[in-house]
């Protein structure tokens, strides 16, 4: 892989419900190995690739994606990732939400407080409900706290426990 190795971090800015927000999915890189950190919202492949472009690479160059957890803004092009035969990692906890085995965690709380949402809630959860199933994806290599991935000079994996506070 002909490339400088290190750590790019990709700024991809998103409108979300007239809501201006930016976030920050990350290449780790080695001689072997482009890493992607996360697959940012739905729609946003072609902003993770003018992102890449920048630092002379392509979505082409992915060999695995590590998705930090469950969030629409963490697993938003990961299908589309998947079907350019890269793996897919996440840590097992996170693993059933991302997967579509369990409804994600945000989700979950809206439904179970649907009586009490205010009206621009609603079409929020309307949204969530319907697209969080189109995301769905199935993690190759489910990750266990303190393991370490051997590639890129080792990562190693710390469990998230913010999302179930």
């Amino acid at each position: 892989m002909n490339t400088e190795t290190g750590i790019k971090v990709l700024k991809c800015d998103v409108s979300v419900g007239g809501q201006n927000n930016t976030i920050y999915p990350t290449l780790i890189i080695d001689k072997d190995e482009i890493v992607l950190v996360d697959a940012g919202y739905p729609g946003q492949l072609d902003v993770i690739e003018s992102e890449m472009n920048k630092y002379g690479l392509s979505m082409s160059q992915i060999t695995k994606l590590i998705i930090t957890h469950q969030d629409i803004d963490h697993i938003g092009c990961a299908k589309e990732i998947s079907n350019m035969d890269v793996k897919i990692y996440a840590h097992e906890i996170e693993t059933p939400y991302i997967q579509g085995d369990k409804t994600p965690v945000k989700l979950a709380k809206m439904e179970a407080n649907i009586n009490s949402l205010p009206p621009d809630r609603m079409g929020f959860y309307n949204m969530m409900k319907n697209i969080f199933p189109k995301l769905y994806v199935h993690v190759d290599e489910q990750l266990k706290d303190k393991q370490e991935i051997p590639f890129c000079g080792g990562i190693v994996v710390h469990e998230n426990v913010k999302s179930f506070v």
